[in-house]
């Protein structure tokens, strides 16, 4: 059948989860006085990891290759490491260590999501697509990650803002070319991901009648068939609420074309396969009952009943073969137009990073 993208990279979501959080402490500017430049440090500590973190995101979006994306994301894990252990050797600001402390905690949150967790969920990731229930565990645990990060970050940017308060400093909200390349990355990959999961349960519903035609299981194909139904009539739904991206529609429309091919398979392929598999039950009990008598038994209506009926099942074998051929072809065609125009969605939106 070939293969879908599943959110296209794990790289991308977790260095893009990552990135959100860390520019919500990082983006901002110190008066210069001593609290200030207490602060400019841990501020100078998420701007080199950011910068490590872009440089990740836009490795893996450009289809650096395998080798060179892990030479990132190792380096990426040494400057959180770097940078945790540079603030954890900081003295307490008059005593008060809570900001420190917070900081310290965070980042070695970020350390373990980026190498244990992120290991964990590639391997989900690998296995995610052989059934609906293992997709949504797969993204449930990527909530979780996502949860565990945002929760730490909430906690880290409030002793930021109260060490700032209690000590006279005005936080300025402001930006950066890597913040804003950030958000631009974060958009790029919310929206991919948005139209893969609309397509995702009809993917699977298709494969589960191809398995029931395998199996020659006609009640788990006439299953399959009627979810396949409402799962592709629910997305063309979605899809009509969804935008174009910046005006390009290339990505939607090629959900769209992968919906209709499934919607298509319910009312015409499908459907004479289904008939195909019972007039093949009901052919073997016609020969089964002939066979079962002795030829001076056997009348010539019988005869010509199994012949016209042996007749008719290879008539439709040889429709159900051109069907499916054809089907093939439409299908790889459709579903590596998917992964062409996925590929080439994340290569020109996703800015480019050192």
């Amino acid at each position: 059948m070939g293969s879908h993208k599943v959110t296209h990279s794990l790289a991308k979501w977790i260095s893009l989860q990552l990135l959100s959080t860390f520019f919500a402490l990082s983006a901002f500017a110190q008066e210069a006085n001593d609290p200030g430049v207490y602060l400019g440090f841990i501020g100078a500590q998420y701007d080199q990891i950011s910068e490590s973190m872009m440089s990740y995101t836009s490795a893996a979006a450009h289809g650096k290759g395998a080798r060179k994306v892990e030479k990132r994301r190792v380096e990426l894990l040494q400057q959180v490491k770097e940078s945790e252990r540079n603030v954890r050797r900081m003295k307490p600001f008059q005593k008060e260590t809570r900001l420190r402390d917070s900081v310290v905690s965070y980042f070695n949150l970020c350390y373990h999501v980026l190498n244990e967790d992120y290991a964990k969920i590639l391997n989900m990731e690998e296995i995610a697509e052989q059934s609906y229930d293992l997709m949504e565990a797969y993204l449930l645990a990527k909530e979780l990650a996502e949860s565990k990060l945002d929760s730490a970050a909430e906690r880290a940017g409030a002793e930021y803002k109260a060490f700032a308060a209690s000590n006279g400093i005005k936080l300025i909200e402001g930006s950066s070319k890597v913040a804003d390349k950030m958000k631009i990355a974060g958009k790029v990959n919310a929206y991919q991901k948005e139209l893969f999961l609309v397509y995702f349960k009809s993917y699977k519903n298709e494969l589960y009648f191809l398995e029931a035609v395998s199996k020659g299981n006609v009640s788990a194909m006439e299953q399959s068939i009627s979810a396949l139904k409402a799962s592709t009539d629910e997305a063309l739904a979605k899809l009509t609420k969804i935008q174009t991206y910046n005006g390009d529609g290339s990505l939607r429309n090629s959900c769209q074309e992968l919906i209709r091919f499934y919607q298509r398979e319910t009312r015409t392929h499908f459907p004479a396969i289904v008939d195909f598999e019972i007039k093949k039950e009901n052919l073997v009990k016609m020969q089964k009952a002939v066979e079962a008598k002795r030829p001076a038994e056997r009348t010539q209506e019988e005869i010509n009943a199994l012949n016209a009926a042996i007749k008719e099942y290879n008539n439709l074998g040889n429709k159900i073969n051109a069907m499916g051929e054809e089907g093939n072809k439409t299908r790889s065609t459709l579903i590596n137009t998917w992964n062409s125009r996925v590929d080439g969605f994340f290569d020109k939106y996703t800015p480019r990073h050192r």
